[in-house]
Formats: C-alpha cells, sequence, structure tokens
C-alpha cells in the first residue's frame, strides 16, 4: 500500500485483520456461534495462513472460531465446510455479500486478493474439515419456490429463526439470510442439511430433532425466497492510480476553514445523527473508512478516504496529528474502525471517534453516500 497508487493500498502487509466476511456467506445458515465450540478442531500445532491472519482473522478468529466481530461466525466449523465447496468458498471471498459487513476481495472488486490468494485461505480452513466432503450438489439442481410452501413455513421462521436471523433473514445476532450472493452459491440441499443437523458446537440447533421433513424443506423455500437482489461489486478502476491515494497532511481534511465539530467526547464513540450534522454544518475533520476498499468504492460518507483494516498503516502514516477531529467508520458496526483508531489513539492523537452505528445504520438513514464512479452504487 504505497502513496502513488490506489493498489498499493492492498498491498500485503503483515497484521492481523480481516473483514473477510465472505466467508460469512458460508454459514449464513447458522447462527451466532461462540468464540469456543465443540465443532472446531483446533490445530494448535498449524501454522495460520498470513492470508487468513491479515483477512479474515478481526471478525472471525484467530483461528475460524468466529465471534471476532458483530455476528461472524465460525467458518472453521468441520460440519459447515464439509457442505461448502471450494468454489462456494471462492465466490463468497471474491464477491462478498453487497449490502453487508462481508467484503468483496477479489481484486476484479478493488479488493486486495489474487486467487491464488483465496486459495491459500481456503486450504488453511480445509485443516478443520471433518470428514469427506458431502455431495450438496449445484445451484442449478434448485427447485423454483413455491409460495404455497413459502407461507406455509413463514410462522416456524418466526418461531425459530427470526430472533436471530431478523423476519426478512437481514440477520440480527446471526448472518444475514437475504444477500443474492449466497442464494446463487448455496444449494437447496446445503440448506436442508444446515437446517436438518445444525452446526454442532454452535447455537445453531439441529432442527431434524424436533419437525419432520417435510416441514424443513417448507424452511429452505422460505430461506430461498428470501434471497434480495444485489450487485456484486466490480469497479473499472481496480489497480489504477488514485489522487486520494497521494494526499496527506491538510489534503485528508474536509473543510479545512472550518470550525472542529463537537463532539463530547472528542476521543470516543460518537453518533451517526452527529456526524451528519458536523458535514452539514462544514466542520473541519478527516473522515476515514476503515473496511475493504471495495466497500468504500460501491458507498461511502462524502468526504470518506479508504484506510482499509487490512492496510490502515498508510493513514497513520500520513494523518496530521495537529488536533483535527478524526472520525473512522466501518461496517459491523465498529471493530475495524475501533483497530485503526486505537492505533491512532496510541500514537498520540487526542480527538479519534468512531461512529458507533457504523456505516449500514447511516445508509438506512437514507444519509447523503458516495460510491466511486464506475462502480455500482451501493443498495
Amino acid at each position: 500500500m504505497l502513496a502513488t497508487s490506489a493498489l498499493h493500498w492492498l498491498q500485503l502487509r503483515p497484521r492481523s485483520k480481516v473483514a473477510l466476511v465472505a466467508l460469512c456467506a458460508a454459514v449464513l445458515v447458522a447462527c451466532d456461534d461462540p468464540p469456543a465450540q465443540a465443532g472446531l478442531h483446533v490445530k494448535d500445532a498449524a501454522p495460520v495462513s498470513a492470508e487468513y491472519a491479515r483477512y479474515c482473522a478481526l471478525c472471525h478468529g484467530e483461528r475460524g472460531e468466529g465471534g471476532g466481530a458483530d455476528n461472524a461466525p465460525a467458518i472453521a466449523n468441520g460440519a459447515y465446510l464439509r457442505l461448502a465447496s471450494d468454489d462456494f468458498l471462492l465466490q463468497s471471498i471474491r464477491r462478498g455479500h453487497p449490502g453487508t459487513p462481508m467484503s468483496a476481495f477479489s481484486r476484479a472488486a478493488g479488493g486486495p486478493l489474487s486467487d491464488e490468494q483465496i486459495h491459500a485461505i481456503i486450504a488453511f480452513l480445509r485443516a478443520y474439515q471433518v470428514g469427506a466432503p458431502d455431495d450438496v450438489g449445484v445451484p442449478a439442481d434448485n427447485v423454483p419456490v413455491d409460495p404455497q410452501r413459502v407461507e406455509r413455513a413463514r410462522p416456524t421462521f418466526h418461531a425459530r429463526c427470526a430472533s436471530c436471523h431478523g423476519e426478512q433473514g437481514e440477520g440480527r445476532t446471526a448472518p444475514t439470510l437475504n444477500n443474492r450472493v449466497f442464494h446463487e452459491l448455496a444449494t437447496d440441499a446445503f440448506l436442508r442439511r444446515t437446517i436438518s443437523e445444525g452446526r454442532p458446537g454452535t447455537e445453531m440447533a439441529a432442527f431434524a430433532e424436533v419437525m419432520p421433513a417435510e416441514q424443513v424443506e417448507d424452511l429452505v423455500h422460505f430461506v430461498r425466497s428470501l434471497g434480495a437482489p444485489n450487485t456484486a461489486a466490480v469497479t473499472a478502476h481496480a489497480g489504477e492510480d488514485e489522487q486520494w491515494a497521494e494526499r496527506e497532511g491538510d489534503a485528508l481534511v474536509l473543510n479545512p476553514e472550518g470550525r472542529a465539530p463537537r463532539f463530547a467526547p472528542a476521543n470516543a464513540y460518537v453518533h451517526a445523527e452527529q456526524v451528519k450534522q458536523a458535514l452539514d454544518q462544514g466542520r473541519r475533520m478527516i473522515l476515514f473508512d476503515a473496511r475493504a476498499v471495495s466497500d468504500w468504492r460501491a458507498g461511502h460518507l462524502p468526504g470518506a478516504l479508504p484506510a482499509p483494516f487490512y492496510a490502515d498503516d498508510e493513514a497513520l502514516r500520513r494523518v496530521p496529528n495537529d488536533g483535527t477531529q478524526i472520525v473512522v467508520y466501518c461496517g459491523c458496526p465498529h471493530v475495524a474502525a475501533d483497530r485503526l483508531a486505537g492505533r491512532l489513539r496510541a500514537a498520540g492523537y487526542s480527538r479519534v471517534a468512531v461512529i458507533d452505528e457504523g456505516f449500514y445504520h447511516w445508509r438506512d438513514q437514507g444519509y447523503p453516500l458516495v460510491n466511486e464512479p464506475g462502480t455500482p452504487a451501493e443498495e
């Protein structure tokens, strides 16, 4: 991540980061996993993949045990890995889950990873697989959603699933179930097996023990009906030089002639509404987006510059330490932002605030967003 190009902001640097929430897709049907789970066979003697440590561990835990960030599931769960094919994992990491904290990490999306690096992450996870892979077919085998079965399953989903996954599959304490990328990759058999057998060692129960096969099948149709249209992040500018990549000092500052925001305190969490008001008032500040650059390209707060959690050293080097208010945000809602804010505070910066509710709250409030020209806008 050299200052001369946007792609360099994505260059590898040793650090334990990651919103590789792409694998989040993998366990979309699993509830939020506790940090220590029986289904995870931790190989303490095995070295951790450098790619995994940098891009995934921040959210998914040092060895895929989950719980590093809000709703980030355990992706080294043996039962899950038997169901998830290499292509399922590859495409999930490449494309992410637009509209969720799971970023697109492929270079085509403006992310940092080559397919070779993604395969290295998959190989690391495979060490935790228990047993031979299960045959769950291919997405082309999926049957059309039956509206009658969807309605029949609605009360069951409301009673047994919505408290974790949300009424519309939007995710609460568990991953989202309504992302189109996930639905393009997951097969009916993947969903059926997950609902029936659960995820041993996690809060995702085995529902075959409490409901007949027909009811499980109804739930498959219901979950399938939740797939919301999303545009996978792809940018026309991947790897090109960007003007923002060369900014430093005063060039990073929004409204350089404005007054400082009135955040109290100035060095803690701040509400999105307060930041919106400060922008409207033309207050002087520096605004950083700690998500993957592919997310920044698809939609960011006006004037925000990328400082991705996996390569934020550049932000630390270039920020003037002159008392200017710094505001950092991410999407989960603030694990990655907390990391950058903590590093800035440790380096002596005295006014570093983190947007408490995160990016998606900002979006859902209808506050203004900007996307990079040539990149599909955040939906």
